[in-house]
């Protein structure tokens, strides 16, 4: 049998639906391994961009003494009381970015809880990291470098040469993750003040009380935080490290606080 000619010169039906089948089956070869080579790329460009906030945090530091944590209207002098900010979004733009921020795990024990009063700044806009790197307004009032009595960004020049200043812009190219979510930074660990973003500490078997750790974080696909501000590990398909460890553990070690070189991120 021949089967059913579809026009002089064309292909049987049994012809178009044994080419159709090959092409189905090529394709679902296909698709999966283009999916995992898009998989592949979403991850190097998050690994790529939190070894980009790792070097800028580290440049920022450098240059001014401090990580950017001031939660003021007054930035210059940074002292203690103004160093209060618990954490830094990587979005877009200047403005709030709280729409975009990971959400929690729901089964995370220790939250991060980031739009809770006691951690977000009450100017949330302070909490957007270009505004601290990308240009000189720390302070959210859209006045790079104010140098108004009691309104300053951080200092930029005191005409020595020899002080701690703003060099900056420190970064350009990092805005959201690769699934739309803010990579989060936790700058409240990193610097002396060491405010947790956590709300309430777990106080372990020896008595003392475990402490935040300073991690550079990507929530994942998922685009939920499986990694809680106390683990020293990733979880889930967080992606990042800590370049920062909690001060507690720093004094215990009484070693460097900072961890050069010991990229703790998931590469899958």
């Amino acid at each position: 049998m021949s089967g059913i000619r579809l026009g002089k010169g064309g292909f049987t039906l049994i012809e178009m639906i044994f080419v159709l089948a090959i092409i189905l089956i090529l394709v679902s070869f296909i698709i999966p391994i283009a999916m995992e080579k898009v998989r592949d790329v979403q991850f190097a460009r998050a690994n790529a961009d939190i070894q980009t906030i790792y070097t800028t945090l580290i440049l920022f530091q450098i240059d001014l003494g401090i990580f950017p944590v001031c939660d003021d209207e007054n930035c210059d002098p940074v002292d203690f009381s103004a160093q209060t900010l618990r954490f830094l979004a990587f979005g877009d733009g200047t403005d709030d970015i709280q729409d975009t921020f990971p959400a929690d795990d729901p089964n995370l024990f220790n939250k991060w809880d980031l739009l809770n009063t006691n951690n977000i700044s009450d100017f949330p806009k302070r909490n957007n990291a270009f505004n601290h790197f990308g240009q000189n307004d720390p302070n959210a009032d859209n006045v790079s470098g104010s140098d108004i009595a009691g309104v300053r960004d951080y200092k930029e020049s005191d005409g020595t040469g020899k002080s701690k200043v703003w060099k900056g812009p420190y970064v350009a190219n990092v805005s959201l993750d690769p699934w739309g979510h803010t990579y989060i930074v936790h700058v409240g660990a990193m610097e002396e003040n060491g405010i947790p973003v956590i709300i309430n500490s777990l106080q372990n078997s020896l008595g003392s009380f475990d402490r935040p750790e300073g991690w550079i974080l990507s929530a994942g696909p998922d685009g939920l935080l499986q990694t809680s501000p106390t683990d020293t590990v990733l979880s889930g398909d967080d992606i990042g490290f800590i370049i920062f460890t909690s001060k507690l553990r720093r004094d215990l070690r009484n070693r460097s606080p900072l961890l050069f070189g010991r990229f703790r991120g998931s590469s899958r």
